[in-house]
């Protein structure tokens, strides 16, 4: 078994995934900003300095970000 990630599924070779040398192909998609904040939220229960507003900017302004982006931004 192979498992090849990508950024950009429109860039891939589509002779790859025409030859049947790729069984499956499964998208994952980036958190929404809602599911960013629940993230960040569930992060930031032990710490006192960030705020809710705070956690909400950064739930929006953190496009592309998933829950170990998130952890390291922290």
């Amino acid at each position: 078994m192979t498992i090849i990630t990508t950024s950009d599924l429109d860039a891939f070779p589509k002779s790859l995934c025409q030859s049947n040398r790729i069984s499956e192909i499964i998208e994952i998609q980036t958190p929404t900003p809602q599911e960013r904040y629940n993230i960040l939220k569930s992060l930031t229960q032990n710490y006192t300095q960030f705020t809710d507003e705070d956690i909400k900017e950064a739930s929006k302004s953190s496009t592309g970000f998933v829950g170990g982006d998130l952890e390291r931004l922290l």
